[in-house]
């Protein structure tokens, strides 16, 4: 069957083709190559008058700068001095999901830098952000300085048909498979080679915790600075990004939580405003009976519409909330009077805790006190789309690597 090749040229290839392209790429881990090649497509996502129009490509470009990617290089000097020297993998296989456009990027970026060959798998599903990152990323592998890099980047389109990505696992090294827990579970069912691995994200659940008095406490333009950073967080990928909040927790005594309750969202109604957000008929309606399934199932005691973009839904407690959700704008919402009662909500499934008013202190004695039961990431409001190499609980730049131990001999006569 033929697949559709995006990156570094469009056209119809077999996927055995498309293997033999990735044959021999890849180069020497955080090489400069590798460094200018990364720094120059940062630069043009940044000027690119089109990227420019997409929050998170501008956001993709700012992480791949070159002062980032030398930082990520020095992290990895010092293995030598402890006997190791960090080597490729050899071919990776990215199946990201279809839901954070930017994301394959991430993904390839990290496998890229250390100097592995990569096939990254792309729904064939229309998104104008994903097209424009395959035109940039084209453009780069063309330029003189990067064309011998391009072995290393294959992009390619299929929808779920089995045969290319049954060969591309099948010559993986590593596998990195990112999506639905179903979807995780159907592709693992490829079989790899005996020493390939797989990584894996899997569907995941977020939510803010934020203290109502430091809410209170705050000015009119610091409260408009805060709601900003959380529209951010929930409506940048339509609130579908595993690490987008779907609930908010505030601590605080009743009445003090309900006056902030009533200050943030409204504060936060107008910032969707001001920023233009609307979702498709289709959503509002997906998201409207959800909200009535919720009430019956879930411990909802109120709810609040601010528009077609925002729906509140309050709940009693913590205690038998579900992490089903639909996203467009739904927001569950609960009480809690210590952090206590909120460590006992979190459950494996939770990835990202975003928060506001809370102390260092109390951000590490919590995360303590969950003891690995969930959260990998406790992050300030306005943070939780920030990608970095620790996502998940793993360190991406070093799982996309081998550790070779190299030990010297004693010399002779001595």
């Amino acid at each position: 069957m033929k697949i559709r090749l995006r990156v570094p040229v469009e056209r119809e290839v077999e996927p055995s083709e498309a293997l033999s392209l990735a044959a021999g790429g890849g180069a020497q881990p955080f090489s400069g190559r590798l460094i200018d090649f990364c720094a120059a497509l940062s630069e043009a996502l940044l000027a690119d008058a089109e990227a420019r129009r997409y929050p998170e490509l501008q956001a993709l470009g700012f992480w791949l700068r070159r002062s980032q990617l030398l930082s990520l290089k020095e992290s990895f000097s010092g293995l030598a001095e402890q006997g190791l020297i960090a080597v490729p993998r050899g071919l990776v296989f990215h199946v990201p999901p279809s839901n954070v456009d930017a994301l394959f990027v991430y993904s390839w970026a990290f496998s890229f830098l250390a100097g592995n060959a990569s096939v990254v798998r792309l729904s064939p599903r229309p998104s104008r952000p994903t097209d424009i990152l395959c035109r940039l990323l084209g453009a780069q592998f063309r330029r003189d300085p990067f064309q011998a890099l391009s072995r290393g980047a294959l992009v390619v389109s299929y929808g779920h048909e089995d045969e290319p990505t049954a060969v591309f696992s099948a010559a993986c090294d590593l596998r990195v498979l990112w999506g639905g827990d179903e979807a995780v579970a159907r592709l693992r069912a490829f079989p790899l080679k005996p020493r390939a691995r797989d990584l894996t994200f899997p569907d995941r659940w977020s939510f803010c915790l934020l203290d109502a008095g430091r809410v209170l406490a705050l000015d009119d333009a610091a409260l408009a600075s805060l709601a900003g950073d959380f529209f951010n967080d929930a409506f940048w990928y339509d609130q579908r990004a595993c690490a987008s909040p779907r609930l908010v927790v505030w601590r605080g005594a009743p009445p003090e939580r309900d006056r902030a309750s009533a200050r943030f969202f409204s504060r936060l109604r107008e910032t969707i405003t001001e920023k233009g957000a609307r979702f498709e008929t289709g959503a509002v309606l997906g998201k409207l009976a959800f909200a009535y399934e919720s009430a019956l199932a879930a411990p909802v005691v109120a709810q609040k519409n601010f528009g077609n973009e925002l729906t509140l839904l309050r709940v009693r407690g913590l205690e038998g909330l579900p992490r089903e959700h639909c996203g467009a704008g739904l927001l569950f919402e609960a009480g809690v009077e210590s952090l206590e009662e909120a460590a006992g909500f979190v459950s494996e499934k939770d990835q990202t805790m975003t928060h506001f008013g809370l102390s260092a202190e109390e951000l590490r004695a919590f995360a303590g006190s969950l003891n690995g039961r969930g959260l990998d990431r406790l992050v300030p409001v306005g943070r939780a789309l920030a990608f970095d190499r620790y996502w998940d609980g793993c360190d991406l730049a070093r799982e996309m690597m081998r550790l070779v131990r190299v030990e010297g001999g004693r010399e002779e006569g001595r």
